[in-house]
């Protein structure tokens, strides 16, 4: 027998030793001696091993061992009836992808949903969380939560808010927080739940008032926000998330001129001016002045006893009564109980209305110009008598005494904000019209 050409062999290998045909599908199987095997196809150890190369038409070569030629037909007959169908991707899937595919079918069982439409709908959450697929699962368990989330409005949480505090924080805070979530509230008439970050920013950003007044804003929602979260009202505190506006007053202190403070006392009520007086002239704060008691107007001894539940200022202190409060708190000395007798919504109320009366109205039959009333200014009276009477001493330590403040406060905060002359034309304003400041149009209050 003629021994074959190397040229014969190797046109041997290449000829399939099958062909497998569905439709129009033609699948070549070929046979290939893998390396490491002898003739008949048996490794080292004797055990028989067949490597089965085949290709399907219009795709790339696979390789895939098969133990006979039997199975590797099997193997082929469904490959070429899936590429007859149009399944060119499933034909291609390996053995690994098979199994996840056939996990994936399983996981999805309880949804009643196809692989094609849990695949779509997961794209477009990916694409709504803007491509972070890891947060995913978080954001379907945060949904989840908020619709177990007790239906709760803004104003309801607000109203259940208060009525618990109510009694346990001083009522001058009580009011801030009613005024300032009230005025949340007539905006947001939902769930409090529903309250995105994105939503208060733009709330705060709206607001027509400075950065101080808009910083406490944000701070009393954010009160609000933590009290809820403690009652699983809402899933987080959002509000925390908003930008904090920067002060850009540099902490500026504002303080009345002599003139101004005339027209303040000149249109105050009965009730509201030894309020005022003591402001001005001893410097107290107005939670304190809201808890003095006649009983600490000592007029015969000349001084006042004040209160303060501020932190890290003392508790009492002793504050001079200068002679021209004293002619002010002359016609209450008779009187008892609390020098401010109302809320603190009306002492508030009295402040606006009080500025507000000073506005005068032209008269040209008297020659009297016009004038725009006075502006109230947030602890005004208070930074004004530290500022005269430091200007008055010039002694740091004795004004931080009687203002119950740190003198190292007291000199970086008010030295040389005003001058001894404007000193003494402050504390020379009295009931009895001082010409060098101007003329008090209001008789002094009869107890």
């Amino acid at each position: 027998m003629k021994p074959k050409s190397k040229h014969q062999s190797k046109r041997e290998r290449t000829k399939p030793v099958a062909v497998v045909t569905v439709g129009r599908v033609n699948i070549y199987i070929y046979k290939k001696r893998r390396k490491g095997l002898d003739r008949d196809g048996r490794d080292a150890s004797g055990r028989k091993r067949k490597l089965i190369t085949f290709q399907f038409l219009g795709a790339g070569p696979r390789q895939k061992e098969y133990p006979d030629l039997e199975t590797a037909k099997t193997e082929a007959e469904r490959i070429a009836s899936q590429i007859s169908t149009g399944q060119v991707k499933a034909a291609e899937m390996t053995y690994a992808e098979a199994q996840s595919y056939g996990r994936a079918i399983q996981l999805l069982q309880p949804t009643h949903d196809t692989l094609e439409t849990a695949c779509e709908r997961y794209a477009a959450a990916v694409e709504i969380l803007l491509g972070a697929g890891s947060k995913l699962e978080q954001a379907a368990k945060a949904y989840v939560e908020r619709d177990r989330l007790p239906v709760k409005s803004v104003a309801e949480v607000i109203d259940e808010m208060l009525r618990e505090k109510e009694g346990k924080r001083e009522e001058r805070t009580i009011w801030d927080l009613k005024n300032r979530l009230g005025r949340f509230a007539k905006a947001f008439h939902c769930p409090i739940a529903s309250v995105e970050t994105s939503d208060i920013q733009q709330w705060l950003d709206g607001l027509k008032t400075g950065q101080r007044n808009t910083i406490n804003f944000r701070n009393k929602l954010s009160v609000l926000w933590n009290w809820a979260l403690r009652r699983n009202y809402v899933l987080s505190n959002v509000v925390e998330r908003t930008e904090r506006p920067m002060e850009n007053d540099n902490g500026k202190i504002e303080i009345y001129t002599a003139v101004e403070l005339s027209r303040l006392l000149a249109s105050a009520t009965p009730e509201f001016l030894p309020c005022l007086a003591i402001g001005a002239f001893a410097g107290l704060r107005s939670s304190e002045i809201q808890r003095l008691t006649w009983d600490d107007v000592n007029l015969a001894r000349g001084h006042i006893i004040a209160s303060a539940k501020k932190v890290g200022t003392p508790s009492r202190r002793l504050v001079p009564i200068q002679p021209n409060l004293a002619q002010w708190l002359a016609p209450y000395a008779n009187r008892k109980g609390l020098v401010w007798n109302e809320t603190t919504t009306d002492f508030c109320i009295a402040q606006r209305e009080t500025a507000a009366a000073t506005a005068i109205e032209a008269d040209s039959e008297k020659m009297v110009a016009a004038q725009d009333p006075v502006k109230w200014k947030h602890n005004g009276l208070r930074h004004s008598f530290i500022s005269y009477r430091l200007a008055m001493l010039q002694n740091d330590s004795q004004v931080a005494l009687e203002a119950g403040n740190s003198a190292g406060v007291i000199h970086s905060s008010y030295k040389e904000l005003v001058t001894p002359d404007d000193a003494k034309a402050w504390f020379g304003i009295t009931p009895e019209s001082p010409a060098n400041v101007v003329a008090l149009t209001k008789a002094a209050p009869q107890p």
